[in-house]
C-alpha cells in the first residue's frame, strides 16, 4: 500500500514516522513510553528530525520538479502545499479547541484552557479566532504547523538557489546567526513570539533541502566524523542525565557555561540542538543503508506508512493524545497505559493507511483516464461532453444516414482542422440562410435546432479538433425552428 519505488528513500519516511510517534507520546503527560522518546537521550527532540526531514523532502519533490518544470511551476507547488498545511492547521485548530474547551467544561478542569492557552478564545474569541487565521494565536501543541507553513514559503522564494548550494547555506547561516543576535522573532498575539521561530529553523529546513537536491559526498576521514557524532551525543547525554537532573552539579562549571548548559533554547534552536540532530544525521547515514532490507519489512511498515502520510496522521495525533492524556489522569495503571498507545498506535497506522489507500485509488483513477483518452487524430474520437450527458454520439455518415429522432438530444461529432462552424446537411432539415431566423414547419411540432461548434482537444499532434453539436428542444406547436450561431 505504501510505495517501495527504488527512488524514494524509506528511511525518510520510517524515521519521520519515528518522529510522529514520539511527538504522540511526548503530548501526553504521563504517557511511560515518553521516556523512552528521543528527547531524553539527545538535545534534541522529534521537532528537529521532523523539520529536517520536511526540508529534505522537499528539496528532493520540489527540487526535481523545478528541473523538470521551471521555477514558476515549481513555486506554485509549493504554495499549494503551504496552503494544504495552513488549511489543515486551521481545521486542527476548531477541532482540538472544541475537545479542550469541552472537556475542561464537562471535568471542571479549566487548567487544561491555561496550559493549552486557549483562556484567550474563551475571554476574546472574535479576536483570537481572527488572529489564529493570520497565525498570530497558536495554541500549544499547535505551533508545528505554522512554522511549515512559513517554512514553506521561504522555501518558495529561495528555491532557485537549491541551484547553489553554497550561497544558499551562507544566506541561511546569516540568518540564523543574525536572528539569535538581534532576538528577532515573528510577532505572536501571547506575547513573546513565536514558540517555533521560523527565521531561526529555517537553517535546518535548508540544510534538508540542501542534501536532498545536491547531496554532498561523505568527508574523509570518515572514521574521525564518527568518533565527533558520538562525543557530541555524550555530552547531551551528560548534560541530560546529569546536570538538568541534578543541578547542584553545574556549581564546579564557570557561570557563563552553567548559563549555557541550562538555558538551551528551543525557540531558536540552539546551537547545541542544531548540532546535536546533525549527529544522529550523520550516524544513521553511516549505520543505515538506503536499501535495507529490513526497510521493506512487516516489522517497519507501520512506521514507513505513518511517515509517508504525515499530516493527518499528525493531526490524528494530536486529537487522540488529548483524549490519551484524560484516561491516563483518570487512571494511570499499566492496563489504561497499555490501551492509550496501543490504541493510539492502531490510530495512526489506520489513519496512514487509509490515506495510503485513497491515494492509490486516486493514481489507479488517473492511469485508467489516461490510457482511456482517444486519439485527437481518430475519426472515432468519442465526444466526452454527450457522453456525460447521456446524449448518443453520431458521426457524419450515419447523422447523414438516420433520421433525427424527435425529442431527443443529438451530437454529431465532425473532426476538422482549426476552430470552424460545423455544416450539417440532413435529409429532415431543409437549407438554411445565414443568420438567426429560419423556420419549418414538420409533424405540427416546433424543434429549436442550436449549431455549436467548439475547440475540444488539443493533444500531442498540433492538430485542433473541432466536433460540432446539434441538439433538439421541443418549444412550442406548428413549425421548426433552427438557430444557427
Amino acid at each position: 500500500m505504501f510505495v517501495l519505488g527504488e527512488k524514494r528513500d524509506l528511511r525518510v519516511d520510517f524515521f519521520r514516522g519515528l518522529a510522529l510517534w514520539w511527538i504522540f507520546c511526548d503530548h501526553i503527560p504521563g504517557d511511560v513510553l515518553g521516556d523512552y522518546s528521543l528527547r531524553n537521550f539527545a538535545l534534541c527532540d522529534a521537532s528537529e528530525v521532523f523539520v529536517l526531514l520536511a526540508g529534505f523532502s522537499a528539496g528532493s519533490a520540489y527540487g526535481s520538479k523545478m528541473d523538470r518544470d521551471g521555477y514558476g511551476y515549481a513555486a506554485v507547488s509549493v504554495l499549494h502545499r503551504a496552503w494544504t498545511l495552513f488549511v489543515a492547521h486551521v481545521f486542527l485548530f476548531v477541532v482540538y479547541a472544541a475537545q479542550v474547551g469541552y472537556s475542561a467544561n464537562i471535568l471542571g478542569r479549566f487548567s487544561y484552557l491555561d496550559e493549552s492557552h486557549l483562556d484567550v478564545l474563551a475571554g476574546a474569541p472574535y479576536r483570537a479566532l481572527l488572529d489564529a487565521l493570520f497565525l498570530l494565536y497558536q495554541p500549544s501543541l499547535l505551533n508545528i504547523l505554522p512554522l511549515y507553513v512559513v517554512l514553506l514559503l521561504i522555501f518558495a522564494v529561495a528555491l532557485p538557489l537549491l541551484r547553489r548550494p553554497k550561497c544558499l547555506l551562507m544566506l541561511s547561516m546569516s540568518l540564523y546567526f543574525t536572528v539569535r543576535a538581534a532576538g528577532i522573532n515573528l510577532p505572536s498575539s501571547l506575547g513573546g513570539g513565536w514558540f517555533f521561530n521560523p527565521l531561526a529553523w529555517q537553517l535546518l529546513f535548508v540544510i534538508g533541502a540542501m542534501l536532498a537536491y545536491a547531496p554532498v559526498k561523505m568527508p574523509e576521514p570518515r572514521s574521525l566524523f564518527d568518533v565527533v557524532a558520538v562525543l557530541i551525543l555524550l555530552i547531551g547525554l551528560a548534560i541530560i542525565w546529569i546536570f538538568w537532573k541534578h543541578p547542584s552539579v553545574l556549581s564546579i562549571l564557570p557561570e557563563s557555561v552553567a548559563r549555557g548548559v541550562l538555558w538551551i533554547d528551543k525557540t531558536t534552536l540552539d546551537p547545541l540542538r542544531l548540532i546535536s540532530v546533525l549527529s544522529l544525521l550523520w550516524l544513521t547515514v553511516r549505520l543505515v543503508p538506503r536499501g535495507a532490507d529490513w526497510l521493506r519489512s512487516r516489522w517497519s511498515a507501520p512506521l514507513v506508512l505513518m511517515g509517508q502520510h504525515s499530516l493527518p496522521v499528525f493531526c490524528v495525533g494530536i486529537v487522540i493524545g488529548f483524549g490519551g492524556r484524560l484516561a491516563l489522569e483518570l487512571n494511570n495503571g499499566a492496563l489504561i497505559q497499555l490501551l492509550v498507545n496501543v490504541i493510539g498506535a492502531s490510530s495512526l497506522v489506520t489513519v496512514g493507511a487509509l490515506a495510503a489507500w485513497s491515494g492509490d485509488c486516486l493514481r489507479r483513477r488517473r492511469a485508467r483516464d489516461t490510457t482511456s483518452q482517444p486519439d485527437s487524430n481518430s475519426k472515432d474520437m468519442k465526444i466526452s461532453h454527450a457522453h456525460a450527458l447521456g446524449h448518443p454520439v453520431l458521426d457524419r455518415q450515419s447523422a447523414h444516414s438516420r433520421a433525427l429522432p424527435l425529442n431527443d438530444r443529438t451530437t454529431i461529432q465532425e473532426p476538422c482542422d482549426g476552430l470552424c462552424w460545423g455544416k450539417l446537411s440532413l435529409d429532415r432539415l431543409h437549407a438554411l440562410p445565414p443568420g438567426v431566423g429560419a423556420h419549418a414547419a414538420e409533424g405540427g411540432a416546433t424543434y429549436r435546432v442550436r449549431l455549436a461548434a467548439g475547440l475540444l482537444q488539443c493533444s500531442r499532434s498540433p492538430r485542433l479538433v473541432c466536433s460540432t453539436f446539434l441538439t433538439t428542444h421541443v418549444l412550442s406547436s406548428n413549425g421548426l425552428q433552427v438557430l444557427r450561431r
